[in-house]
Parts: structure tokens; C-alpha cells; sequence
């Protein structure tokens, strides 16, 4: 068994588990998109506000935030999922089964990866219906994207790293709030 069988058997395992239970999938979804239209829409007066100078508008401006906000949290969402499995007692059959055990953590970043991806393709989808103006190029865009990305793999390796010390859902608080502190 190579490390790329282990990579891809844990994060296919992971997002099945997170697409065939909406319990844990709606709340990766439906948060980002909340906080978007709360801010975005009912805020969107502060654009008039005299100093308030972003080109694009305040739609875009959160869009940025909601976006980087998604990144971190469906990283964390993942985590939970990782202190799931090892309080099921399956963590302890996967590290018994799995050769090459860096495999596992991979295999869980790829899926939180995957996951967001998701997140922010809807996000964006409804950000531009929505109006949102795009004030910048490619190289802007993709290095947005990237930098959620990297978000989102601090997210991850925090949470699935508390995860894999504690072994509980217990543990989630504990993942959870330094992130939503430090995004707020």
C-alpha cells in the first residue's frame, strides 16, 4: 500500500462521511453563506460612509472575509471529524492499517481542502449574482484563493492537531474558539 492508497482512502472516507450526513456538512455551507448575506447585504450601507474608499464596494470587501472565514472553518469542521473517528475507535484502526501514517493526516487535509473548495465555489457563485464587484486580475484572484487555501490548512493542522492529542469531540471548543477569535 503506497502513501497516496492511504492519502485518498482517508480523505474519500471523510467526505463521504461529511456529504451523507447533513448534520455536518450544512453547517460548512450554510455559516459562510449567512455571514455574507448578514454583512454584505445588511450592511451595505456603509459603503456610503465618507471614507470608506474600496473601489469594488462593501460586497466585495466581505466576500474576502466570508471566503477566508470559509477556508478556516471547514479546516476546523474537518478537525471535528478527525476527533470523531478517534472516539469511535476507528483513529485507532486506521493507524493500525495505514503503512505510512503521514498518509492519514494528509489524507484528512485533503479532504478539509475538498470540502472548502465546495464552500467557496457556491460562495463565489452567489457573490456575483449577488453584485460583487471583481477589482482585481487573475494574479489577484488566484492569490486570493491560494491564501484561503493556506487558511484553510492552518485550520486543519490546528484542529485535526488538538484532534489527535485529546482523541475526543470534547476537545471541539478548544478548536473552534482561538480560530473565531482570531478571525474576529
Amino acid at each position: 500500500m503506497r502513501r497516496w492508497d492511504v492519502i485518498s482512502g482517508v480523505a474519500w472516507r471523510t467526505l463521504k462521511n461529511a456529504l451523507m450526513n447533513p448534520q455536518i456538512f450544512l453547517p460548512t455551507m450554510l455559516f459562510p453563506l449567512f455571514f455574507f448575506t448578514a454583512f454584505a447585504g445588511g450592511l451595505s450601507q456603509l459603503r456610503e460612509i465618507p471614507g470608506f474608499d474600496f473601489p469594488p464596494g462593501y460586497t466585495a470587501f466581505q466576500f474576502v472575509f466570508v471566503l477566508l472565514q470559509s477556508a478556516a472553518f471547514s479546516g476546523v469542521f474537518t478537525g471535528f471529524g478527525v476527533a470523531r473517528d478517534f472516539e469511535g475507535g476507528f483513529g485507532k484502526r486506521l493507524l493500525l492499517a495505514a503503512p505510512h501514517r503521514s498518509g492519514i493526516v494528509l489524507g484528512y487535509a485533503l479532504a478539509a481542502l475538498l470540502r472548502w473548495l465546495v464552500v467557496a465555489a457556491v460562495l463565489t457563485v452567489v457573490a456575483v449574482i449577488a453584485g460583487m464587484q471583481v477589482g482585481g486580475g487573475t494574479v489577484d484572484l488566484v492569490g486570493l484563493f491560494v491564501l484561503a487555501m493556506l487558511v484553510n490548512f492552518c485550520g486543519f493542522f490546528w484542529s485535526g492537531g488538538l484532534a489527535l492529542r485529546f482523541r475526543t469531540i470534547q476537545a471541539a471548543p478548544l478548536m473552534q474558539m482561538p480560530v473565531f477569535l482570531v478571525l474576529f
